[in-house]
């Protein structure tokens, strides 16, 4: 659930923002519920997700982690890069990470009405306890890991992940940033895009 990349790759759009930030807890048969805008943000961070998952980078990443956690290693890889999206965010961003955290939670509280009820049920403990200005610290990632082996199908011990990042930190950062400026590239081309799929065609 790497929410503090899908959110920052929508690129200050709002309805995006809010079409990447539900896209995993939305069907594609509610996908008619939503405007061309929305779907635009569930698109794209569909789009992202396969772009990461088949970046010779993050699969090095997550070669690193698959002896422990299998076919998880990719879901883990996408929680160690928020946090080094976190710790790196001057990098990437003239906004502080604070301004732009506060900006989102505002944003997604704004379209409560077009979260899925699984989302608002977990976005007030996300803004007051801010998961993503959070993402930057050893805590946070504990926690962000630990909620995922509570929502894994299987046994998955994803909070052991954090022996990783700390045993293997600078491997990770070089790793991120060799990554990062290509899913931003590739998440600008794709918003540039003047044609979006029909919901029909995404729907069979």
């Amino acid at each position: 659930m790497n929410f503090l990349a899908h959110l920052y790759l929508s690129h200050g759009n709002e309805h995006v923002m809010v079409g990447n930030f539900i896209a995993d807890f939305i069907h594609r048969g509610n996908y008619a519920a939503y405007d061309a805008e929305i779907l635009n943000g569930v698109y794209l961070h569909h789009a992202i997700d396969r772009f990461t998952d088949t970046h010779a980078v993050v699969r090095q990443s997550a070669k690193r982690l698959k002896p422990e956690f299998g076919r998880y290693s990719t879901v883990i890889v996408d929680v160690l890069y928020d946090h080094f999206l976190a710790v790196e965010w001057s990098l990437y961003s003239t906004q502080e990470l604070p301004l732009f955290a506060d900006y989102a939670y505002v944003t997604l509280s704004k379209y409560t009405h077009l979260l899925p009820d699984s989302v608002v049920g977990f976005l007030p403990s996300m803004t007051t306890q801010n998961w993503l200005v959070n993402y930057g610290t050893f805590y946070g990632m504990e926690r962000s890991l630990a909620g995922l082996s509570r929502r894994a199908t299987f046994m998955s011990g994803f909070e052991n992940a954090l022996h990783s990042l700390q045993d293997h930190y600078e491997t990770y950062r070089y790793e991120f940033n060799a990554f990062f400026p290509d899913v931003i590239a590739m998440s600008k081309t794709f918003l540039e895009e003047p044609t979006r799929p029909s919901y029909s065609e995404h729907s069979s």
